[in-house]
């Protein structure tokens, strides 16, 4: 089992996050199914670079119909921000969290305000959610052209997630 496998939440965590989270997970695995790839999703993820991180989500995906022989993999964060994040000192904490994944493990970290999330079932937001996250995923790991700084963070990347499988 990876040290990266962590399920269970944060003690801390505001009621409304634990929900954010709950709704992040559901729109992830559904979303990600439907155009065509499996999404594993694990909360309160620890990372140790030159200091200890964790990740409020973090997402592994794969393609559904690639071979067991060659899986493509990618891992990403999503963070959920509470008002807890708005002084600039947690916004230099949180910068500095997200280049760390960044730069260690080629993986990107989405941020949601937890209002964004809570508070409406609505399809439109759960579609509007998603696209942000698919915008990311796509920019960052699946249109990166051969051979480019970006090709090299997203071979990274895969790596990165294969090793947490």
């Amino acid at each position: 089992m990876s040290v990266y496998d962590s399920t269970h939440s944060a003690s801390r965590d505001s009621i409304a996050t634990k929900k954010a989270k709950i709704i992040l997970s559901d729109i992830m695995k559904t979303k990600f199914k439907e155009r065509g790839f499996k999404a594993e999703v694990k909360t309160e993820v620890p990372a140790l670079f030159y200091k200890p991180y964790h990740s409020d989500l973090g997402i592994i995906i794969r393609r559904i119909d690639a071979s067991y022989d060659d899986p493509v993999y990618h891992f990403f964060n999503i963070e959920i921000d509470g008002d807890d994040h708005k002084s600039k000192i947690h916004e230099f904490k949180d910068d500095d969290k997200a280049q760390n994944f960044l730069k260690h493990s080629g993986t990107i970290t989405t941020r949601f305000d937890v209002g964004e999330i809570v508070g409406s079932k609505d399809k439109l937001l759960e579609n509007a959610i998603f696209n942000r996250v698919w915008e990311d995923i796509v920019n960052a790991y699946l249109l990166t052209p051969i051979g480019s700084f970006e090709e090299k963070r997203a071979s990274r990347n895969r790596e990165f997630a294969i090793s947490l499988k």
